[in-house]
């Protein structure tokens, strides 16, 4: 299982991403508890996604195809959800697996889940700038602006300047 984690950790490194993805199945089916594996197939399997879709020629016009698309989309994101759910099973203290599950939660628009998994990771680890940044913006969306900027603000405390940009921007 080393071998063929080492392998797709070179891959990753050059990003190809397929053959990462196929060699941590390898991994995983001969040593299903080396968490890493998840860690990092649930990382390729996100990569090779946006690759796909920015290499995919625009749809003309088909509402059908449009919905198809946006089902395969939010597929591909269980899948890497999956991953990160699988990870923290094995890995319950490693905050930046929740972190992972937040922005992906977030992609998938699971607002209220995204936020769960985005105070877990600060629970963990609340220096973790990023994930207060993450909910504060998780916040916004769900129009909660008190408690979106003082996540903001508290990001720009642990050295998330985008953070101050946001807030800037919020107070026009």
């Amino acid at each position: 299982a080393i071998d063929y984690f080492g392998r797709a950790l070179d891959f990753v490194v050059t990003r190809n991403y397929k053959s990462a993805i196929e060699d941590l199945n390898k991994a995983i089916s001969l040593t299903p508890n080396f968490s890493l594996s998840y860690f990092l197939r649930a990382i390729a399997k996100y990569n090779q996604m946006k690759i796909d879709d920015a290499t995919e020629e625009p749809l003309m016009g088909s509402v059908d195809a449009a919905q198809m698309k946006m089902l395969a989309k939010h597929a591909q994101l269980k899948e890497v959800l999956d991953d990160w759910n699988r990870l923290i099973d094995l890995q319950p203290r490693m905050a930046i697996a929740y972190f992972n599950k937040g922005n992906t939660l977030l992609e998938m628009q699971d607002y209220v889940e995204a936020i769960q998994a985005f105070d877990k990771a600060i629970q963990l680890d609340p220096v973790l700038g990023e994930a207060y940044y993450n909910r504060g913006y998780v916040y916004l969306k769900m129009g909660n602006k008190e408690r979106g900027v003082a996540d903001l603000s508290k990001a720009g405390e642990l050295g998330v300047i985008p953070s101050y940009n946001l807030l800037k921007r919020l107070a026009k």
